[in-house]
């Protein structure tokens, strides 16, 4: 079994992560799009989408094993870099994080305190350059469609983490990126209560506000786990990280 991650980073999926996530898959914005664009090329499976089986044990695996590792990487007690703490690095691909998507995406929403939207079959991601392309698979009446918003994830120099989105698509229309981040914050507050209080989800897609102003995740023995360098390549993202000593 996986273990679980510590519970500021929980918390922090919560808060953060998992709102900003629910918002781009959101089904009432794929609904409000289908109803204002041509019904052409919306069943189109885009060329980055990856085939992930989710009942394949393979896949299964890989998902527990990113899960796992990724947990005792940042709890791992690490040698000092300086007397401040340890400087460190973790890279994801995009097989792994496709494969914690399909098997682990929905029971940790749900186990989270989200709702998970009924009609969104699976989600995947990609990585084109230092670009992110995230995208949801939804049902509909004439079929399923790909939506998918491709993001530039960035840390700028006083530590806040950043997300800049360059467009959005339904299947292999371009939608105007407007239409969709006005439509977010509706769809974060339906499943996930709450979320936007402190975060305006249509300012940080719009490049406007930071997702997060102090990436930090504090571990129950005081250390703190800081977010220093952030950057998507061509098969996966890569980490710089900082465990600081608790004071």
């Amino acid at each position: 079994m996986a273990r679980p991650l510590p519970s500021d980073l929980a918390d922090w999926w919560t808060r953060r992560a998992t709102p900003v996530l629910l918002g781009a898959i959101g089904l009432s914005v794929v609904v409000w799009v289908l109803g204002m664009v041509l019904l052409t090329r919306l069943d189109n499976t885009p060329a980055w989408w990856p085939g992930v089986d989710p009942g394949s044990p393979e896949v299964i695996a890989e998902a527990e094993k990113l899960e796992r590792a990724f947990a005792n990487q940042v709890s791992l007690v690490r040698e000092p870099t300086d007397a401040e703490g340890a400087d460190w690095r973790v890279r994801i691909s995009q097989k792994s994080a496709n494969a914690w998507l399909a098997v682990r995406l929905r029971s940790w929403v749900e186990s989270e305190g989200g709702r998970w939207p009924s009609d969104i079959e699976s989600v995947r991601v990609g990585f084109v350059g230092r670009k992110v392309t995230l995208g949801a698979r939804v049902a509909g009446a004439a079929g399923s469609s790909v939506l998918w918003v491709t993001l530039t994830p960035e840390v700028r120099q006083d530590g806040s983490v950043w997300l800049r989105a360059h467009g959005a698509r339904v299947g292999g229309v371009p939608v105007p990126g407007s239409w969709v981040l006005s439509g977010l914050e509706r769809e974060v507050e339906k499943h996930a209560p709450g979320a936007t209080e402190s975060v305006s989800l249509r300012a940080v897609l719009a490049g406007e506000a930071p997702l997060m102003v102090e990436p930090v995740v504090r571990l129950p023995d005081g250390r703190r786990v800081r977010i220093v360098e952030l950057a998507a390549g061509a098969d996966g993202v890569a980490m710089s990280m900082r465990t600081e000593t608790g004071r």
